[in-house]
């Protein structure tokens, strides 16, 4: 019995460790940036989306409701890059969590 459950164990983990790990490269300009020009970027992209709903407010017809809208879209989907970009945050991989627990079990 305890054989076998080190042998799955090990069949886990050896099957865990060998995934590819990928590699992010990040482009030049975007690690050198500070928090403070991230927050200037989004300030200004936070201006932009005020603009576009005062505008689409005063929109008449419908063609141009629907561009702002396609535009707005756009501005919210380049904020929450922004966003993302600056946040950085750790990933924990599947395997990794799988490792890690099993390891938490066997202490």
């Amino acid at each position: 019995m305890y054989i076998k459950k080190v042998f799955t164990t090990a069949i886990i983990t050896l099957f865990c460790l060998s995934a590819s790990f990928a590699k992010v490269d990040l482009p030049k300009n975007d690690v050198e940036k500070t928090a403070a020009e991230y927050e200037a970027i989004i300030d200004g992209l936070k201006i932009k989306v005020d603009s576009l709903a005062e505008a689409k407010k005063s929109a008449n017809s419908v063609e141009e409701k629907r561009a702002i809208n396609k535009e707005l879209r756009e501005v919210k989907r380049e904020v929450k890059e922004v966003k993302r970009r600056a946040g950085g945050g750790i990933y924990i991989s599947v395997g990794a969590l799988l490792v890690i627990i099993i390891i938490l079990l066997l202490i």
